[in-house]
């Protein structure tokens, strides 16, 4: 029965993720919905590794992340957090199992640092240009 539970708490925050993607996608066709505010990135990382543990698990990946305070900047919170869960997404579903994905967050001077960072397969060197 527990498992169970836990298998449709996954499959729901899988939905909600899903979901997200969708509104955000939406929203970017439309050009509505992405006002610039002062954002703490801290509070995005954080909302996306929670979204993100149930994938890790999944995947047998561990997330970490170091998280200085202070790290604001001004933008969408909906745009920088598809930014950060699509790296921190693909860094889980493109490892191995007992690898890593560790997200950095810290500040030098007037500029704010985010890093993503895992022990996956990488990105292959023809596909490097365009990105």
């Amino acid at each position: 029965m527990r498992e169970f539970v836990t298998d449709i708490g996954n499959e729901a925050e899988r939905l909600q993720r899903t979901t997200e993607k969708l509104l955000s996608l939406s929203k970017m066709d439309s050009g509505i919905g992405f006002a610039h505010e002062k954002l703490d990135l801290r509070h995005v990382v954080e909302k996306t590794m929670h979204l993100l543990s149930p994938l890790a698990k999944e995947y047998r990946v561990t997330i970490s992340a170091e998280l200085s305070r202070g790290c604001c900047i001004y933008g969408s919170e909906d745009l920088v957090y598809r930014v950060i869960f699509n790296l921190a997404e693909n860094g889980i579903k493109y490892n191995m199992p007992g690898g890593t994905v560790r997200i950095l967050l810290f500040r030098v001077d007037e500029k704010v640092n985010l890093i993503v960072e895992d022990s996956g397969i990488g990105i292959p060197d023809e596909d490097l240009p365009p990105i």
